[in-house]
């Protein structure tokens, strides 16, 4: 079981938002992983510290394995995270990229 988290850039559209989480759900069937759900952050509706705090309970609460990670995240807080819930940190590149 995995978990994602992605930045969006402001103003990202609908159709890019969709196309990052087919990415991450790609990603997380190569890397032999279910994805339980996607935390998005967009600075408007959820920050960056709620989202963390998302991640955290959902990766607990769903044992998982593995968080994803889209955009630019606080990396040192999210491989704190990932080093304290003993989680695989796993990059996922933005379409195009």
């Amino acid at each position: 079981m995995a978990v994602g988290l992605v930045r969006h850039p402001p103003g990202t559209g609908d159709a890019r938002r969709r196309r990052v989480r087919i990415e991450q759900a790609l990603r997380a069937d190569e890397e032999g992983y279910a994805l339980a759900d996607i935390v998005e952050i967009d600075d408007v509706i959820l920050r960056e510290d709620g989202a963390l705090l998302v991640v955290e309970g959902m990766a607990v609460r769903f044992d998982a394995y593995a968080v994803l990670v889209t955009g630019a995240v606080d990396r040192a807080r999210v491989e704190d995270l990932a080093e304290r819930l003993r989680l695989l940190l796993v990059d996922v590149p933005e379409p195009g990229e």
